[in-house]
């Protein structure tokens, strides 16, 4: 005789949906990224196989019910590890959202904002209960402040980090998208500066609006093993403190940043579970000492990082600052908060002139071309370089470096735009009616080295030491060649 499960162990699985999760005719139980999700009366919470509470619910169910064994063979009974991984697996089969229900999970109403006992309409003002058709997945570790009132400590952690009125302009913006969960801006928020110049007290604000549970604060091995992926699901705030960079993790850990901040979809390798695709939500915090040394291809990371530059003051450090700073935390979800609807409007411009010139310099240590000139070139508006024999050197050079090697013409287009008005590119006839391609503005500190040598000190090589514009530049041939590579007066080193 069959038990009662053998017979429609999938109908048993929906009288019991129907019975804990419908409501008003409305399911309150869906599966979405990889995991089920129940309403808890506040926000959609996480369910799993090791989840008590959704188990004692299992269970109390299953008692209401008669079971029968099988001639010869042990039922399966509702505790063991398989009946409960069997049930989830059922009841997710059941519960896949339609396409409206999965769009109100994927954006959810940015005008209500979840605190921890109560939402807040940004429009209106007011405080309202949670309601499950909000369809959040995740609710502040604060309640929003119910007055505008700003404490003294805040001017106090600016003057301590000697940030102006455009960096905490700047400050306040990066704040308001990450309490409102909103990865449109496509950028990574870099703090960088000293030790205790105020890095740390930043990050630890961020991470106190969502708790340590929405918080993925993921270490630079972020780069090995295949199921480092899964840390980032249901998170909203990605933080990596004291980033440290080598050849290792560079392109690994690039390659992650690069589908984070392009809203792409991320394939989740979980252990023991089918794989599925994520869209990650989470915000991207880093900081450090110093400016990262990121190698490897950054055509999409050029650009995208937004750099907050901290300065330790000649005042001794407050060491309660922090924790005074962690006590305003409502006001500083109401302030965010006020500020969203101005950052989104002026098209989430978080850059200031600081951040800037760290960029600059970030790319220019960044790409291997930029690198390469800078060097074993040198640019003056005289110099002139056959573009064939610099890229020749320039793939030597980044082949020690143990890097994508770019194309001829992207190398050329990398380095004209980087140095725009400075490098230049034209064609140089020859005696007897060839033409050879020139870069002007540039050439080689001497002909004929690698970058395996080291570099000599002395006068730099130009094969052609006029400019290719003016009508007395020399013909280079094999009769005159020893003239023409001659520079300053003394012989080539070769």
């Amino acid at each position: 005789m069959k038990t009662y499960f053998e017979q429609d162990f999938e109908g048993f699985v929906s009288d019991f949906i129907d019975t804990h999760f419908v409501r008003d005719g409305e399911r309150e139980l869906f599966f979405l990224d990889g995991s089920l999700h129940y309403f808890n009366g506040t926000y959609y919470e996480t369910v799993n196989d090791a989840h008590r509470g959704f188990m004692a619910l299992v269970r109390e169910y299953v008692k209401t019910l008669s079971l029968t064994e099988k001639r010869g063979k042990p039922v399966l009974t509702p505790t063991s590890p398989s009946f409960y991984k069997n049930f989830l697996k059922t009841a997710a089969a059941l519960c896949v959202p339609s396409e409206n229900e999965l769009q109100s999970f994927r954006q959810p109403d940015k005008d209500i904002v979840p605190g921890k006992t109560k939402a807040y309409r940004i429009s209106t003002g007011q405080f309202e209960p949670h309601r499950r058709r909000n369809r959040n997945r995740y609710v502040l570790n604060y309640d929003v402040a119910e007055d505008d009132r700003e404490p003294e400590v805040w001017q106090e952690f600016f003057n301590a980090a000697q940030m102006g009125k455009e960096q905490q302009l700047s400050w306040w913006r990066q704040l308001s998208v990450i309490v409102m969960r909103d990865n449109r801006h496509h950028r990574i928020f870099y703090g960088i500066g000293n030790p205790r110049s105020g890095k740390g007290t930043t990050t630890a604000i961020a991470t106190e609006f969502f708790g340590k549970s929405g918080v993925a604060a993921v270490p630079r091995s972020i780069s090995s093993g295949s199921h480092v992926a899964t840390v980032l699901v249901g998170k909203s705030l990605l933080t990596i403190n004291d980033m440290k960079f080598d050849k290792h993790v560079n392109n690994c850990f690039i390659q992650i940043l690069l589908n984070l901040i392009g809203e792409d979809a991320i394939t989740i390798n979980p252990k023991h579970k089918d794989m599925f695709d994520y869209y990650p939500e989470a915000n991207i915090m880093i900081t450090s000492n110093e400016i990262p040394n990121f190698r490897g291809n950054l055509s999409g990371l050029d650009g995208k990082i937004v750099f907050t530059v901290f300065q330790r003051g000649e005042k001794p450090v407050d060491l309660t600052l922090k924790k005074r700073m962690l006590d305003t935390m409502p006001y500083i979800i109401r302030k965010a908060i006020k500020m969203y609807p101005e950052t989104v409007e002026s098209g989430y411009d978080f850059d200031t002139e600081r951040g800037k010139i760290i960029r600059d310099q970030f790319a220019e240590s960044a790409s291997v071309c930029i690198r390469y000139i800078n060097e074993y070139c040198v640019l003056g508006k005289d110099f002139n370089d056959s573009s064939q024999d610099v890229y020749d050197e320039f793939v030597k050079y980044v082949f020690k470096q143990g890097e994508h090697k770019p194309t001829m013409t992207q190398f050329q287009n990398e380095i004209m735009t980087h140095f725009l008005g400075k490098i230049g590119k034209t064609r140089f006839n020859k005696r007897g009616g060839t033409k050879v391609m020139v870069l002007t503005g540039l050439h080689r500190i001497w002909r004929g080295k690698t970058v395996n040598d080291p570099v000599p000190k002395g006068p730099p090589y130009n094969p052609f030491p006029t400019r290719i514009d003016s009508p007395s530049t020399p013909r280079v041939d094999d009769e005159n060649e020893d003239e023409v590579y001659r520079c300053s007066g003394e012989d080539v080193p070769f």
